[in-house]
Parts: C-alpha cells; sequence; structure tokens
C-alpha cells in the first residue's frame, strides 16, 4: 500500500516540464508521502565552483519548439504531441557531436521528460542518467536533482539497489537532508529488506518534524511502526499509536492501539481503549462487542456489559442465541436487575435442552414477585432435566406455590425436594411451614 501511493504520487509530479535551458530539470515531488523537491544546498568545493559552458541560441529556439509540441502555449488549439517532440529532438540529436555536455544535458532532459509522458520509464532512465553523465560540466542544482530522480524512478521499478546507489551519489553534493529526504529513503531501505537503515532514516524524518513542533506525516508513522512491530518492540509500537489516536484519528489505529495494550498486559489501558473504540461507533462485529462485554463483567462493571450486549442484539449485531441471552441475564443479574435479567432468560431457556436456564429463570421470577411464572418455569425445567440441583429448585417451585396459597402444590414439592438427603432438612421444615400456613388461610378464607 505505501508503495503504490509512492509510485502514484512520483508520477503526478513528473507531469512538470522543463523549460529550455532551464537551470534545473522537473523535480519528482512525492507530496502526500512527504518527499518533497528539497535538493538539499549544493556542497561546497569542486561542485560550488564549477565553470559550465553556454547553451547556443539555435538550439535553444530548437527546444523551445520541442516544449511547444510537448506542452502547446496557452491559448493554442493544438494537442500535446509527443511523438513529435520525440522526432524533433532526434533531429536535434543528429548534431549532438557538436554539443558541449551542458546542451547534451538539455537534449537528454527533454528526451527524458518526453519518454516518461509516454509511460516508457526504461528510456527516460536512461536519459536521465545521460543527463548526470554530463558532470561535471552541469549545474549542480541539475546533477542533484536527476539523482533524487533516477532513485526515485528505480524504486517504482523496484530496482531498489540502483534507487539506493543514487541517493548515495546525491547525498556527496547535498548538505541539508529534510524529513522529507529522510522518509524516502526509509522507504527504499525498507523495500529492499534494510529494516536497519530504515529505522535509522525514519526515526531522523520523525524526529525532524516533532522537533519542529510539526505534525509528522502519517505515513511516517506507518513505516515506524511496522519496523518497531518487526523487531517486537511493542512499547515503540504502542508510543507510535497512541501519537497516531491524536494527530490521525481513526478507528483503525484505535483497535491497534487496544489490540496492543491486551499483547503487553496493559489491562486497565486495553479495557480504556476499547470502550473509546466502542463510543465512536467502531466496534461494529460481535466477536468485538462480546469481547467488551465480558471484559465488562471482569472488572467488576455489569452493568455497562449488559447495556452493550443489549444495544448489539438491538441493532442485529449480536445475535440472540442461548449463550449470548444466558451472558446477558446473568450480567442483568450481577447488576440487581432481576426484571431485565428475566426478560433475556425467557428468551434463552427454550433454546437449551436441558432445564438449567428455566431454574435460573423460575429463581428470577421469584426475586421479582412473579410466583405464577415462577412456578411454571421451575416445572418446566424438571420437565426438560439435566439438573444438578433438582432439589433445590423444587424448594423453589414449593416457594412459589406457597405465594399463589396453592399449598397442597407447595406440599408436592417440597416432598420431592426432600427425597433428596442434600435438601432433607430444610425441605421439613418447609412442610411444616406450609402445613401451618395452609391452616391459618384455611380459616381466614371460611372467615
Amino acid at each position: 500500500m505505501m508503495k503504490s501511493n509512492i509510485i502514484k504520487f512520483v508520477k503526478r509530479s513528473l507531469l512538470v516540464l522543463p523549460l529550455v535551458v532551464a537551470p534545473a530539470i522537473s523535480s519528482v515531488v512525492v507530496q502526500e508521502l512527504g518527499f518533497d523537491a528539497s535538493f538539499g544546498v549544493v556542497a561546497a568545493g569542486e561542485c560550488k565552483s564549477r565553470k559550465l559552458p553556454g547553451v547556443s541560441q539555435s538550439m535553444a529556439k530548437q527546444l523551445t519548439k520541442v516544449q511547444e509540441f510537448i506542452q502547446p502555449p496557452e491559448g493554442s488549439t493544438a494537442k500535446p504531441n509527443l511523438n513529435a517532440a520525440i522526432a524533433e529532438l532526434g533531429k536535434i540529436g543528429k548534431k549532438k557531436d557538436k554539443f558541449n555536455q551542458y546542451e547534451l544535458s538539455q537534449l537528454y532532459t527533454f528526451y527524458a521528460y518526453a519518454y516518461y509522458m509516454q509511460e516508457n520509464v526504461p528510456q527516460a532512465l536512461k536519459n536521465y542518467k545521460l543527463v548526470v553523465a554530463q558532470s561535471p560540466m552541469i549545474p549542480c542544482g541539475i546533477e542533484a536533482q536527476n539523482l533524487y530522480t533516477i532513485a526515485q524512478l528505480e524504486f517504482m521499478q523496484e530496482d531498489y539497489k540502483e534507487s539506493i546507489k543514487y541517493l548515495q551519489k546525491w547525498l556527496k553534493i547535498s548538505t541539508l537532508i529534510t524529513a522529507n529526504n529522510n522518509a524516502f529513503f526509509a522507504s527504499v531501505y525498507y523495500q529492499s529488506g534494510d529494516q536497519k537503515s530504515a529505522l535509522k532514516y525514519i526515526n531522523k524524518a520523525v524526529n525532524d518534524y516533532e522537533a519542529k513542533g510539526k505534525k509528522p506525516k502519517e505515513d511516517w508513522f506507518a513505516v515506524q511502526r511496522a519496523l518497531y512491530y518487526e523487531k517486537e518492540d511493542y512499547s515503540q509500537v504502542i508510543n507510535i499509536l497512541e501519537k497516531l489516536v491524536v494527530y490521525y484519528p481513526k478507528t483503525t489505529y484505535y483497535k491497534q492501539l487496544t489490540s496492543m495494550y491486551a499483547v503487553t498486559s496493559r489491562d486497565r489501558e486495553h479495557l480504556g481503549m476499547l470502550d473509546a473504540t466502542y463510543v465512536l461507533g467502531a466496534l461494529t462485529k460481535e466477536k468485538e462487542l462480546l469481547n467488551l462485554a465480558y471484559l465488562y463483567l471482569d472488572k467488576d462493571a455489569p452493568y455497562q456489559s449488559a447495556k452493550i450486549l443489549t444495544k448489539g442484539m438491538k441493532a442485529k449485531v449480536i445475535p440472540e442465541t442461548m449463550e449470548n441471552l444466558e451472558l446477558l441475564a446473568n450480567a442483568w443479574i450481577m447488576a440487581s436487575e432481576p426484571k431485565k435479567a428475566a426478560l433475556a432468560l425467557a428468551k434463552a431457556a427454550p433454546k437449551s435442552s436441558k432445564g438449567n436456564l428455566y431454574a435460573l429463570l423460575a429463581r428470577t421470577y421469584v426475586m421479582t414477585e412473579q410466583f405464577d411464572k415462577a412456578a411454571s418455569a421451575g416445572n418446566k425445567a424438571i420437565n426438560k432435566g439435566g439438573l444438578k440441583r433438582a432439589d433445590q429448585l423444587q424448594v423453589t417451585i414449593g416457594q412459589a406455590y406457597m405465594e399463589l396459597h396453592e399449598y397442597d402444590k407447595a406440599s408436592k414439592a417440597f416432598e420431592q425436594a426432600r427425597k433428596d438427603k442434600r435438601s432433607k432438612k430444610s425441605a421439613e421444615n418447609w412442610i411444616r411451614f406450609s402445613a401451618s400456613q395452609k391452616k391459618r388461610w384455611d380459616l381466614y378464607s371460611k372467615g
């Protein structure tokens, strides 16, 4: 992805037509990724003291004609004619044995541009290299810009070794290396497999911008993050992602930072970032929402868990499966919301092949004083079976029947509970209590 963006902006920037007999050729500008036309201050010494030949008026006139073929004058109805431009350059080139090296550099500059416009990168590269071959009899600016252009075109051609070679040549005649340049170096080294050099240059680019109070480019952080991740330096990865969520607040970065907090066992930050991602509306998958719900339960925050599950089910993102409904019910129970828990259990219980959820529903109905429903749910649980403690459920059913003043049914339930030695003593107490309550109720009814 990063490399495709570089290529796209290299192509766009090369659409700048060189001026006839200009002191420098057109620059390759990769603006979006931060690779600009700052080719550095020319070094002192040989390059600075070059004595250059001139360009004849005759050749300047011929090159003007070439330029008009490539880019017709404003107001002209003519269309660009690259083939005609190349043909005209061929005519000029017949006399190239008589040209000085500076004139040759102008000829090859236009050749390179015309071929590039035809998307003939190999021929464009050949001619850009012919321009720099005229050194030292060309302006330092022309040499520097062409070296940098060649490096970028070689990058486009995926010849990273050649790209690095020309970047090294460029460095020899440039004293000012910008953050944008360093970012491009990092990309070339990264693609060549030299992660160590790539990290060195991308750190220079990022540090340079941050030292000046400027916001580093998003793609610089992407390269930096990838390199530190490959080194398994997760603290640096987190540091970069924390900057990204501030400078470029995208849900992707929130999710990545959340994952990195989890990997490094920073539980508090993990939950906080996951919640922030949820608030942004970036958690849109069942697994993501369930993960957050479980985390809240684990951190003793059942109400938040239940709200997330409820909203997810309402939005049809979390399906109302037996397992998910049981989780929701447990969250509501832990949050001291038994009525809401009962609603979830009423949906979950019929989906289970065993009676455990009906048993829980019966106890929840008792908590909410819905005794008729409690008795019904309890009996459904007994009929489904598969219960670990049917005796305890029978006690619950008996209690529900007592509240409904159905004492005979209550006694039968308690009798069933008494058959299990674990509930025998408790059940006998309930049987006696139920009998006394029945007598009182009968007297009250007759009275």
